[in-house]
């Protein structure tokens, strides 16, 4: 985040611009899109998850299992 100094700057606008960007980063952060961008990659099973399904269900997990990571597929 980049916050500019500038004369009309006061509390209620940095307010306002926290708000705006944090609702921003929840749209684009939330795992239903993640999981289109994401792959999921076992080392275990030599393995590489591609499907949305598979992506979703791993990003949601709360136990982690040795050797599988999520790469971004950039």
């Amino acid at each position: 985040m980049v916050v500019l100094r500038e004369d009309h700057a006061d509390a209620e606008w940095l307010y306002a611009e926290t708000e705006w960007l944090n609702i921003m980063l929840n749209k684009v952060e939330a795992t239903a899109n993640l999981a289109h961008c994401c792959e999921v990659l076992n080392l275990s099973r030599y393995k590489i998850e591609k499907k949305y399904d598979k992506v979703y269900k791993a990003l949601n997990t709360k136990d982690l299992k040795p050797f599988v990571f999520i790469f971004n597929k950039n």
